[in-house]
């Protein structure tokens, strides 16, 4: 027996003074401890703790202002305002040495009236400086007549006869006007057209439409003379080209060709009215 307890004597001498191991067996010894008497907690505590966290002011929702947001914005600008005029003052007070006047003597709404008062004096002086200048200068832009494109006015509104027609294209071209000469030689011709009822003479209608009309009816000694006729009167009225003496005659002549179609007599006066060209 003293032989074992000689033995085992030295080992746990080794044990006892190892500072590590026995740290380890008192942590060891605490968990064990935690993990046996630990218990779920209570929820109608845990209830209690959340609402009385939710109930602190940091966690509560700012109250709805039942103020008129707009009237809230004006408020708003006019302490602005009031709070830039009071440093203005204040400035003028530390910069012109007016000592104590701005704080004892004068009362501070007489201050913010005679500030705003200067400022809308200047902005009146401002508002008859861009008065005189920049608004003259808009009205006089209004007063300028719009660009538009015109047409020269119709001078048959309503349809004359083809003897009218060319009375009016001999005074046109007595005065030189060959242009308006040979407007009015065209419509004397498709005048002459409708009163034969070969075509049917509108103001809606175009040179296509009635060039169309004489080849669909296989008119084509008519379709001869009026599709050159045709072109020219577009150039020299839509196109507002110069016409000459010479395209006044050649409508001329094509008049009396369509009228020498027509069976009709030889028209009157067209040597006078050829001369006074």
């Amino acid at each position: 027996m003293k032989r074992l307890g000689s033995q085992r004597q030295p080992h746990d001498k080794g044990a006892a003074s190892n500072p590590f191991f026995s740290g380890a067996l008192l942590v060891f010894g605490a968990l064990c401890g935690v993990t046996c008497f630990a218990q779920t907690p209570d929820p109608n505590q845990v209830h209690m703790a959340l609402k009385e966290i939710l109930s602190r002011p940091e966690f509560r929702p700012a109250p709805s202002s039942s103020e008129n947001p707009i009237l809230k914005d004006i408020k708003n600008y006019l302490h602005h305002l009031f709070s830039a005029l009071g440093r203005f003052w204040h400035w003028l007070v530390r910069h012109f040495n007016l000592g104590n006047i701005g704080v004892s003597s004068v009362p501070r709404p007489m201050v913010y009236g005679l500030i705003v008062g200067l400022v809308l004096l200047g902005g009146w002086l401002l508002w008859r400086l861009v008065k005189s200048t920049v608004w003259s200068r808009l009205a006089k832009q209004k007063e300028k007549p719009s660009f538009s494109v015109t047409t020269e006015p119709d001078r048959a509104e309503v349809r004359p006869e083809a003897e009218a027609l060319l009375q009016q294209a001999y005074r046109f071209a007595a005065a030189g006007d060959y242009r308006q000469a040979f407007r009015a030689l065209f419509l004397a011709i498709l005048c002459r057209l409708d009163q034969a009822q070969i075509i049917e003479y509108a103001r809606d209608r175009t040179n296509v439409e009635y060039l169309r009309a004489l080849k669909a009816r296989r008119l084509d000694g008519f379709y001869e003379i009026m599709a050159p006729l045709a072109r020219d009167f577009d150039k020299f009225w839509y196109g507002r080209f110069a016409a000459e003496e010479g395209d006044y005659r050649r409508g001329l002549s094509a008049y009396e060709k369509i009228v020498g179609l027509l069976g009709g007599a030889s028209m009157r006066g067209g040597q006078g009215g050829t001369g006074s060209a």
